[in-house]
């Protein structure tokens, strides 16, 4: 019967193979029957396989088979028993010890290779990695892993290759070392396999809970602060988010540094800390649980210093808030960095509130400009304001002009507003006081420059252009001295004379000079000496009037001199009116 093929029928449902026999078999002769299968993916131990024998007027009970043991019982698919890995340490840029505790449900044969992969996030460069063997593992350890094994950092795959043989059911512990990157991450997905006489299919490892899980290091999910309020001088409320990809541990003192949040007018010292319910839904109670009530603010370098009350969990956003006191000049938002220490994490960047929300961003006027339309006396004067901010300004803001003094306009809370949008029409206005206030109806754009112009009436004497200065109120910015147009468009500056000196000469004082006894007509000289507090435009007339008594007749070409040169040569002359012009 030897080389017999016989047909047999495989019911996968029922895993029963059915062999027919078309000839009798002999009682005490050994028979051996073979066939091939296919194992399947997941690793098990061999089944309770029987066998038994029908026929006509005949049978054989299920009756078990016997085995001869390790990996040759029938249908025994190799696994791993245990297959654990743990670090270290977190710690930024440290050195890390990873232990890796494996146990396999049959033997694998010298020279198999035992890959372990998905070590990413390392800075060692491939090469042979130094095994140890902690004393708690098998004593036997070293000498089947032999004293090192390979490292691929482009793979992060650590290659053990057997010494000796790895035996069914015992435990083997071995550690190597390598160095965390310095940016932090979460844990990765480590698996193990096997390659060789006996392979083992590739399985996720096991790791236990926390900062010992593999090549989780230290740093910064995610930090975001923003404020309440860019207003000079106010009170700010600072809120800070943060997410770790590792545990802050008290056993560590660890310690969280947000540095950066430079200009605060508040003094150095203890500041209180308050926790508020975050995005992931952590409460407050639970945040100052961990972080405490209180932290330690350094105002020379913008740092605040948590320390940690209670280990944190890793992934989970906590939130915070704390006051500071803004400082009383307007200034950009500065940059943020945030570190821990104990648990030792590299410096991050922190994402700061957009807008008005920015960290420290503290209103100001980034341009402030005043100008008028005419400088004549008893004219409508336009008055036009350009003023630029830095920040958002929010609805019943008031940007208040102070220093226009001198206008005759009465006194009103309607005084109409020219180009407003987002301002309202009307505008407030207070002759005693030259005060103008404006009112922002709508939100205005952060770095946005607005012209507001308004009609207010020059008084009927000259004056010189008065100090003008802004200010606000709602979001708060300190005060600007406006810049003036240049020449007779500074605000609220009205032509008129400062000096007007005239003279003669002293002998020409008699009415008539004697001469030979006969009266005779004599030239007189006038000098005018005048200042204005306008210029004096080209077009311009000076009228002088009520020169009477003067015998000379009238012209339209009466030579005039003036120095310094800006007039024209001559002057017209009436004598009827004593008017020259």
């Amino acid at each position: 019967l030897a080389g017999t093929i016989i047909p047999a029928a495989w019911n996968y449902a029922e895993s029963v193979l059915r062999i027919p026999l078309n000839f009798s078999l002999a009682k005490d002769e050994e028979y051996t029957l073979e066939w091939d299968m296919v194992n399947g993916l997941a690793d098990q131990k061999s089944p309770n396989i029987t066998v038994s024998a029908t026929g006509e007027h005949f049978g054989i009970t299920l009756t078990p088979v016997d085995k001869p043991g390790g990996n040759a019982n029938p249908l025994k698919i190799v696994g791993w028993l245990r297959k654990t890995i743990a670090q270290s340490t977190t710690n930024s840029g440290a050195a890390n010890t990873l232990t890796v505790t494996i146990s396999l449900s049959g033997t694998l044969a010298t020279g198999t290779d035992i890959a372990i992969s998905g070590l990413m996030g390392v800075t060692t460069p491939a090469g042979a990695l130094a095994l140890s063997f902690p004393a708690a593992g098998s004593p036997t350890a070293g000498a089947v892993f032999g004293g090192s094994a390979a490292w691929d950092d482009a793979a992060g795959t650590v290659t053990l290759t057997l010494a000796a043989a790895a035996v069914e059911d015992a435990v083997y512990v071995l550690a190597f070392t390598l160095a965390n990157r310095v940016l932090g991450q979460t844990s990765q997905a480590v698996s193990v396999a096997a390659a060789g006489v006996v392979s083992v299919r590739r399985a996720r490892m096991d790791s236990p809970p926390g900062n010992a899980q593999p090549l989780g290091i230290a740093g910064f999910e995610m930090a975001n602060v923003s404020q309440s309020t860019p207003s000079a001088g106010a009170v700010n409320t600072f809120t800070l988010s943060l997410a770790t990809f590792s545990s802050l541990r008290v056993s560590e003192g660890a310690t969280v540094t947000l540095q950066g949040l430079v200009g605060a007018a508040t003094p150095s010292g203890t500041l209180a800390i308050r926790g508020v319910l975050s995005g992931d839904g952590v409460t407050g109670v639970e945040a100052v649980r961990v972080l405490g009530t209180s932290a330690l603010w350094s105002a020379a370098s913008g740092s605040l210093v948590i320390t940690i009350r209670a280990d944190s969990a890793a992934g989970v956003e906590y939130r915070l808030q704390f006051d500071l006191r803004n400082p009383t000049v307007g200034q950009e938002s500065p940059a943020l960095q945030i570190w821990s220490s104990g648990t030792v994490s590299a410096r991050r960047d922190v994402e700061r509130g957009s807008g008005n929300q920015a960290p420290l961003l503290v209103a100001f006027f980034q341009t402030g400009k005043i100008g008028q339309s005419t400088a004549s006396q008893r004219a409508d004067n336009t008055i036009s304001v350009n003023l630029g901010f830095r920040t958002a300004l929010e609805p019943g803001t008031l940007i208040t002009i102070t220093g226009l003094t001198g206008s005759v306009t009465s006194s009103t809370s309607s005084l109409p507003v020219s180009a407003a949008t987002p301002f309202s029409p009307r505008a407030s206005w207070a002759r005693d006081a030259g005060v103008l206030v404006f009112t922002v109806l709508s939100q205005t754009a952060a770095n946005a420059t607005y012209e507001l112009r308004v009609v207010l009436r020059n008084p009927a004497a000259g004056q010189v252009s008065p100090a003008a200065r802004v200010t606000s109120s709602g979001v708060t910015m300190a005060q600007l001295l406006l810049t003036t147009a240049a020449g007779n468009a500074r605000p609220l500056l009205v032509a008129g004379f400062t000096s007007k000196g005239m003279n003669q000469p002293e002998g020409m004082s008699d009415a008539y000079a004697q001469a030979f006894n006969v009266f005779t007509p004599r030239d007189n000289l006038l000098t005018l000496t005048f200042t204005t507090t306008s210029s004096l435009l080209a077009g311009s007339t000076v009228i002088i009037d009520n020169l009477a008594g003067s015998a000379l007749p009238s012209t339209a070409t009466l030579p005039v001199s003036c120095a310094p040169a800006g007039m024209a040569g001559t002057a017209a002359w009436e004598q009827a009116g004593g008017e020259l012009r």
